[in-house]
């Protein structure tokens, strides 16, 4: 999926803003330019230049030489800005961090001093531009009592910060952890354990043990962070959003949906107040947002959230800037899983053509975009046009992150389903044997991403008749996510389901249905008995409940799961239509054929509509339709059916496919 927009903190409070370039206007069109309108841009121009030279210098260990170039650059300012400008805060901060660096106090004290003048000048005591100046004299007072040896130990922390999120980005979570985790410590020792900028390296390595599944230690740390920002900085800051959208994140991760939404409500609207309606943080807000919405199959509310992201996003940086295709690409997503797959098609299209102009072809976020463009198409049965896409995602990133990255993996694993669902099985096992053993040794064998793999690899199995391999690898899934999100989680009911559908095709429906049952009372209790996870288990324990002959509990079953599909997606979505195929066959089985034909009609219609002739969940459609008719002994009905059907999978799979 492609992803949310938070991660990783660079470093520490830093007053934000910084030269805003009003574009003159001329009153009269081609009149000649204003002399002394073109000095004022070229200045303004040289400011940045120097603004940008002198945070090089600083961060190239040359603090000394960064503050003589960034003073050029404030001398600039205040005679086009005046000596009391908003415009100035982020200059008279690079000047007090180039002093700080170099063990200059007085003028780091002159420029801290400087920009809190501004800042209850311009904003007022209580906001947070104000709150973060002050803080950043508090430091200052902090940073003049340390010895030198001190000092450098902070300096070094604050590189093992930055080494850390690049360590991060290369999927190496453990070393990013165990970097965070030093640097921790000395901002703890030095900075103390309430300061704002301990709370963000606590917050970086929630993030690094969300990614390595390790929940509850996330969940400290994020906790933690949270609670410091809102302690120092207020409710109404923006890094106590930051703090929110990492614990909404984490519990978006474990299912946790309701948690995770009052999360990234209150983050929206702590942004919106802080920077306005139209800001690009609360875009990212509002993605964050729309994710939760989506995952829980609201997707009008997801929708509307997303439409607002990708506007503030055109607007404020462009139509062909990467956020915007992110946005486009998490919309399209969404317009999938609802079955509108035209629209969603031109999103991608559209997506993947500003990443390949903005990023170039090779860029590893690509890789996203491709990979969920290729699902679509799979999902439509279009194997010739996913194929490509699933490969090209996978050539992106073994070469840009390397053989052994988690999303390496992912992509492995996503090109061995695509194997898989199409019945090539000796295509996709070594493709999810390697996914496997990179995940389980840069993840750990516990990792959510490797119990999927886990699963993915035992329903090949099952699909080749192996239920002797599969069994064991299901068992185990189910034991990981069960030490990992704990017996009631939504993620372990998936689990116990894919195990007792394993035991109903071996015939063991003693030793299903308690696991089908136990994963129905936690998806109704965590999810409600309305989402389509819950509709999922409902119509699986109807399919038991046929093959055991109890004709009235399933037919309850399916009726329950059409009408739950009916209010999540819709009545005309593929999803609705699998529940119909399942009451279309249970009444084809009990001979109640004047039932059974106008329900496999709808079902068929429904995804001829959705997916076109040439998908296999169609072919299998006219299939059932084709024996029905067989059933009431009308072969000249059958057969032009079931010819049709056997022409799309030889088509889509070739003659000698097993499917």
């Amino acid at each position: 999926m492609i992803r949310a927009l938070a991660g990783m903190l660079v470093g520490g409070i830093a007053a934000t803003g910084g030269l805003v370039v009003a574009q003159p206007i001329s009153n009269q069109p081609n009149s000649p330019p204003d002399v002394a309108e073109i000095d004022r841009q070229q200045q303004e121009q040289e400011s940045i230049r120097l603004w940008n030279e002198a945070r090089r210098l600083r961060d190239a260990g040359k603090p000394t030489e960064g503050l003589s170039v960034a003073r050029q650059a404030i001398a600039i300012e205040q005679k086009l800005f005046g000596p009391d400008s908003k415009e100035l805060i982020s200059t008279w901060n690079l000047i007090a961090t180039c002093a700080e660096n170099a063990r200059d106090w007085q003028p780091a004290a002159e420029a801290r001093d400087q920009a809190l003048r501004i800042a209850g000048l311009i904003y007022g005591p209580d906001d947070w531009h104000t709150i973060d100046a002050r803080q950043s004299v508090a430091t200052l007072s902090r940073l003049k009592e340390l010895s030198e040896q001190d000092s450098a130990d902070l300096q070094a922390a604050d590189k093992s910060v930055d080494d850390a999120i690049r360590l991060s980005n290369e999927g190496k979570y453990g070393d990013a952890a165990a970097l965070a985790e030093q640097a921790l410590a000395v901002r703890q020792r030095l900075l103390g354990p309430n300061h704002p900028d301990t709370a963000v390296v606590l917050n970086n390595l929630a993030y690094c043990r969300r990614m390595m599944g390790k929940y509850a230690d996330a969940e400290a740390a994020a906790l933690r962070a949270s609670e410091i920002w809102v302690t120092a900085l207020g409710l109404k800051h923006p890094l106590t959003a930051t703090g929110y959208d990492s614990l909404a994140q984490l519990y978006k991760a474990q299912g946790k949906f309701a948690a995770a939404e009052d999360l990234f409500k209150r983050s929206l609207a702590i942004r919106e107040q802080a920077y306005g309606p139209d800001n690009t943080d609360v875009a990212s807000s509002c993605n964050n947002l729309a994710m939760v919405y989506d995952s829980q199959a609201k997707y009008a509310d997801a929708e509307a959230l997303y439409r607002r992201a990708i506007a503030i996003w055109e607007k404020q940086l462009g139509p062909e800037h990467r956020y915007v295709a992110t946005g486009l690409g998490n919309l399209a997503m969404l317009y999938s899983a609802q079955g509108r797959f035209a629209e969603s098609e031109s999103l991608y299209q559209r997506a993947l053509t500003i990443n390949e102009k903005v990023l170039g072809p090779d860029h590893p976020d690509m890789a996203y975009v491709l990979n969920n463009f290729a699902n679509l198409y799979r999902t439509q049965g279009k194997f010739a046009e996913a194929e490509p896409l699933y490969r090209r995602a996978l050539e992106i990133r073994e070469r840009s992150l390397g053989a052994m990255h988690p999303l390496t993996a992912t992509s492995l694993g996503n090109l061995a389903e695509f194997y898989r669902v199409q019945g090539k099985y000796a295509a996709a096992l070594p493709l999810f044997q390697r996914a496997l053993a990179i995940n389980e040794q840069i993840l750990g064998p516990d990792h959510r991403d490797t119990t999927v793999t886990l699963n993915n690899l035992a329903l090949l199995y099952q699909a080749q008749g192996n239920l002797a391999a599969a069994e064991p690898l299901f068992k185990r899934a189910i034991a990981a996510q069960e030490k990992t999100l704990g017996p009631d989680d939504p993620g372990v009911a998936i689990a116990l389901c894919n195990l007792a559908l394993l035991y109903e095709a071996k015939g063991d429906y003693a030793a299903a249905e308690p696991l089908l049952t136990r994963g129905l009372k936690i998806a109704e209790t965590k999810l409600g008995p309305d989402h389509f996870q819950t509709a999922w288990t409902v119509q699986s324990l109807g399919s038991l409940y046929q093959h055991q002959g109890n004709y009235a509990a399933a037919e309850t079953m399916f009726s329950r799961a059409i009408k739950s599909k009916e209010q999540v997606f819709g009545p005309d979505h593929p999803d609705t239509a699998a529940a119909l195929r399942h009451l279309g066959e249970l009444y084809r089985t009990q001979g109640n054929f004047a039932a059974a034909e106008p329900i496999l009609r709808r079902a068929l219609a429904i995804w001829e509509k959705s997916y076109g002739l040439d998908n296999p969940i169609t072919a299998r459609a006219l299939s059932s339709l084709a024996f029905l008719y067989l059933d009431q002994g009308n072969t000249t009905a059958a057969e032009p059916l079931m010819k049709q059907a056997l022409e799309i999978q030889e088509r889509l799979s070739g003659p000698d496919n097993p499917i």
